[in-house]
């Protein structure tokens, strides 16, 4: 369900407060170099540092709003009521599922079954994140009374007298929107939090098991495995933000890691990922290169096209049980949208459906669609092209006039 015109008004009031009260910490010559942070355009008419912020809100469209408010919260430091209101309103997309109280405390009472400060700082990030610890009890004037995190700390980290019901009710996530609890959950699910991989599957099957009634289904990924050759891995050790992984992100992650600036990033990046695709493929180049020419200057705000990405890649697994053991463990390509969208892009040789003889196969046809429904029931959209027809002379324009619906689906452009 799209956004609705009320949530897009009400997300544009709240940008322009929060902009607008960052004014003192800007002077006039850095308030350019802050909007084009944002992704927003300046304004050249305004009579002070407020309206010079909240002109630049008022002129951008929708989608532009979306996505400043998202880096917003990525960017500043918001006092915790306008951070909470805008997170607020950045969730409300209608892709929230619906998570009931009771469903919530009987997931609680579950949860005492794992530990969910393996790592402290973590946890106490992520709560940060997510929940208003650190503000003073309203009715206390004298100063005196902990905060929510000192209790937490006093009660469930280093004394564990509370269970995660009560840590869940401190928190408020039994009243919480169903935007924030769910990406509570998330959060707590994340390798961050929960460093062991034995834990982390034990938590995904605990709330696998108490909220299957609610549509809610975790699965555990983002992790790369890698026993042998670590050396031909690209591995992109960053969280990925509620904007998911665009390509200036990814370009300045590879400038640092490999100590280059960022043209040279820029350049080598973009031959590192097109020299992943498989030399046997005409058509994945195809579908790869139409991209970036479609895009060109818009590039480094849209979603970065990942070439060849393996669940799990484990190179012994090949001598082990052959090659075709890891076929429905690869995607062609990944993106990953704003909002936690992740689109997987499939080009279908003959393999997919024909035997070695040529002969088509209801088994391998079978096991496609398997696939397929596998990857639907934990969050990824599936697009399927035949390679066939991205050997046709049309084959360029019809794939950037699906990648332009895709993004426009999506409302991340403007682009010209």
């Amino acid at each position: 369900m799209p956004r609705t015109q009320q949530n897009l008004d009400s997300l544009r009031d709240a940008l322009r407060d929060v902009l607008g009260n960052q004014k003192p910490h800007y002077s006039d010559a850095r308030i350019p170099e802050l909007l084009s942070s944002l992704g927003l355009d300046d304004c050249a008419e305004y009579r002070s540092k407020r309206e010079h912020l909240q002109k630049a809100v008022d002129a951008a469209s929708d989608p532009k709003r979306v996505a400043a408010a998202n880096r917003a919260l990525e960017l500043l430091s918001l006092p915790v009521h306008e951070r909470d209101q805008l997170q607020e309103l950045v969730w409300d997309d209608g892709t929230a599922p619906n998570i009931p109280g009771r469903y919530r405390r009987e997931l609680a009472e579950n949860l005492n079954a794992v530990e969910l400060c393996i790592d402290r700082a973590a946890f106490e990030q992520v709560l940060s994140e997510l929940w208003q610890i650190d503000t003073m009890p309203a009715w206390d004037f004298t100063w005196s009374a902990p905060t929510l995190r000192q209790e937490i700390v006093r009660h469930y980290i280093e004394n564990p007298d509370w269970g995660a019901v009560t840590l869940f009710d401190k928190l408020g996530a039994f009243q919480s929107s169903h935007a924030r609890f769910g990406r509570f959950v998330e959060a707590l699910a994340s390798s961050r939090v929960l460093p062991s991989e034995p834990a982390q599957r034990k938590f995904i099957e605990i709330v696998n098991d108490t909220l299957k009634a609610c549509g809610v289904h975790l699965v555990l990924d983002n992790d790369i495995e890698v026993v042998t050759e670590i050396e031909t891995v690209l591995i992109y050790d960053r969280p990925i933000g509620s904007s998911g992984l665009l390509w200036r992100d990814l370009q300045a992650w590879y400038a640092q890691t490999y100590g280059i600036d960022e043209d040279q990033a820029k350049n080598r990046l973009y031959q590192r990922l097109k020299g992943c695709l498989p030399k046997s493929s005409p058509p994945q180049a195809v579908a790869f290169s139409s991209f970036f020419k479609a895009f060109t200057t818009a590039i480094p705000e849209l979603p970065v096209l990942l070439p060849e990405v393996w669940f799990h890649w484990d190179p012994q697994t090949v001598s082990r049980r052959g090659k075709e053991a890891l076929l429905r463990s690869r995607m062609d390509f990944l993106l990953l949208l704003p909002g936690g969208v992740r689109v997987v892009i499939e080009v279908d040789g003959k393999h997919h459906y024909s035997d070695p003889d040529g002969r088509s196969s209801p088994r391998l046809y079978a096991e496609m669609m398997a696939a397929d429904r596998a990857l639907r029931l934990v969050g990824y959209e599936v697009y399927r092209f035949g390679a066939s027809e991205l050997l046709e002379p049309n084959a360029e324009d019809m794939l950037i006039g699906f990648y332009r619906s895709l993004f426009e689906r999506y409302s991340l452009f403007p682009v010209s």
